[in-house]
């Protein structure tokens, strides 16, 4: 096996090296994941008692303890509660846009490095079976022993890319849903801020 590894290395070196790219991009994101997620599934509903006392320098005390999108937005519409609702739709906006570009951001390199290891992986798999053709052509196939080593080795660097490829897509998914659910939280949240803010001008 590492013959066939040494003798398909200018396949194996980029993939592995798109691997090592790979790995610390899902343990960065990770992190950050981590690092900012917001253990509450309503945030706005778990500060509503006190949203309808006005106690906004509490609630910005206990936001300020997060990290989370959905933290920062919510801080944001509190400190521009006295503007108009659709200035406040669009301070809310801009922020979530920028939370959301945060977390978004190298995501789809995972993606792209599945795609580009897979397919390196077919091209030394491809190389490799046309080189093994070529010889059984020259030297004729007396030795089923030599072409059977000439397709392992061309499978080899298949395996590699697809080695790299399925954590990827793995990690590319999973980061996807984080980023789905916090869009549908920050939407729900802007709304439950936009209907306090009508409600209490009334």
């Amino acid at each position: 096996m590492f013959e066939y590894i040494l003798q398909s290395w200018p396949i194996i070196v980029p993939i592995v090296l798109l691997s090592l790219v790979s790995v610390f991009l899902i343990l960065d994101k990770a992190r950050y994941c981590l690092s900012t997620r917001e253990r509450r599934d309503n945030l706005f509903g778990d500060f509503a008692q006190h949203m309808m006392r006005r106690n906004y320098l509490f609630i910005k005390s206990e936001l300020k303890k997060k990290n989370s999108p959905e933290a920062r937005v919510f801080s944001k519409a509190l400190d521009n509660l006295h503007r108009s609702e659709k200035e406040i739709q669009k301070i809310m906006e801009i922020e979530s846009v920028y939370c959301m570009n945060l977390l978004e951001k190298n995501v789809s390199l995972l993606s792209g490095i599945a795609n580009v290891a897979t397919l390196l992986g077919l091209l030394g798999t491809v190389s490799g079976m046309i080189i093994s053709f070529l010889n059984m052509k020259l030297f004729g196939i007396s030795d089923p022993t030599i072409l059977a080593g000439g397709i392992s080795q061309a499978l080899v660097t298949t395996a590699f890319g697809l080695g790299v490829a399925i954590p990827s897509i793995f990690g590319y998914s999973i980061f996807n849903r984080i980023i789905d659910n916090t869009e549908s939280r920050l939407e729900l949240l802007k709304a439950q801020i936009l209907s306090y803010k009508a409600a209490s001008s009334i």
